[in-house]
């Protein structure tokens, strides 16, 4: 889900929140943020009002300065218009999205982790961990090597043999085997401990199952 309203920084035009609901309880996880709704923001916002008349062309690209408050970043989105409206179709296609549409382009402004917050105080770097590469250590996982970046979305990266994987299994490979689902998570919860993220993996579990993800 995304919430905006107008933007109450001087140099934004929209303040922004993402969360991911759960779908199996009640729980919403403001940790990260989507790309693909992220790109429907500046359009949005536009269509309702929430961008300055003054700061939106009629025909061309308007320039919509976004503040993803849950995350402290800025985005900016470049929103196609013509007679003064946003345009919709278009011929760009996106993997995963169903229909071609108009392209909306996304620059997203210093993405890594600062000292202010982001993530509720999430590391204070790119490396939150200060190196290029760690050793996971805990109950479930053994000893997995693994990449911690906070860019973005915080993400693990991980040898894909780690879960047991070649890494060229397709959807349907992973997600109908629960022993390696399970492994993921608990390697996934370790890693939010490692980067700072939770105070333990069982609370990274119940608390923030949207972030970090998991790349193998």
């Amino acid at each position: 889900t995304v919430v905006l309203s107008k933007g109450r920084r001087p140099d934004q035009d929209v303040d922004c929140r993402f969360g991911q609901v759960s779908i199996d309880k009640a729980f919403v996880d403001w940790s990260g943020n989507c790309g693909n709704l992220s790109a429907a923001v500046g359009s949005f916002a536009i269509s309702n009002g929430l961008v300055e008349a003054s700061r939106v062309p009629r025909d061309g690209v308007a320039t919509v300065r976004i503040w993803q408050a849950n995350i402290a970043k800025k985005i900016v989105s470049h929103v196609p218009m013509k007679g003064g409206e946003v345009v919709e179709l278009g011929d760009f296609e996106l993997d995963g999205v169903a229909f071609p549409a108009a392209e909306v382009k996304l620059e997203f402004l210093d993405p890594a982790a600062d000292e202010e917050g982001g993530y509720g105080g999430g590391g204070g770097a790119m490396f939150p961990s200060g190196r290029k590469g760690d050793t996971l250590d805990g109950s479930g996982i053994g000893k997995v090597e693994a990449t911690l970046i906070n860019a973005g979305n915080p993400t693990i990266f991980v040898e894909a043999s780690a879960l047991g994987l070649k890494g060229t299994e397709l959807q349907g490979d992973v997600n109908g085997k629960k022993d390696l689902l399970a492994l993921a998570e608990t390697l996934r919860a370790h890693g939010a401990v490692a980067m700072g993220l939770a105070a333990s993996a069982e609370e990274a579990t119940a608390k923030r199952p949207h972030t970090p993800k998991l790349a193998f």
